[in-house]
């Protein structure tokens, strides 16, 4: 999905391990990466990336879980605490 919403935009995006991509970039055999703030962090890319844009052209739904269990042990202004 990624690949070809960045190939529809007019890039030429190639899929690449986290593990490879500070390397590729160092080299320049790749100049731009995708990826959310904590691995730009993790991975010191900002080491051998000059610039970063925020451009907000995704969005990742964030899905929190609990067990039915767990979920009726809470009292009922936590439930609505978690619920807001």
């Amino acid at each position: 999905l990624y690949i070809d919403m960045f190939n529809g935009m007019g890039s030429n995006a190639v899929p690449l391990a986290v593990t490879e991509l500070f390397s590729a970039l160092e080299t320049r055999a790749v100049d731009g990466q995708e990826n959310p703030f904590t691995v730009v962090f993790a991975q010191k890319f900002y080491d051998v990336q000059r610039y970063l844009s925020t451009t907000g052209h995704a969005y990742d739904a964030l899905v929190l879980l609990a067990a039915k269990t767990f979920w009726d042990k809470l009292s009922e202004a936590d439930r609505q605490a978690v619920q807001e």
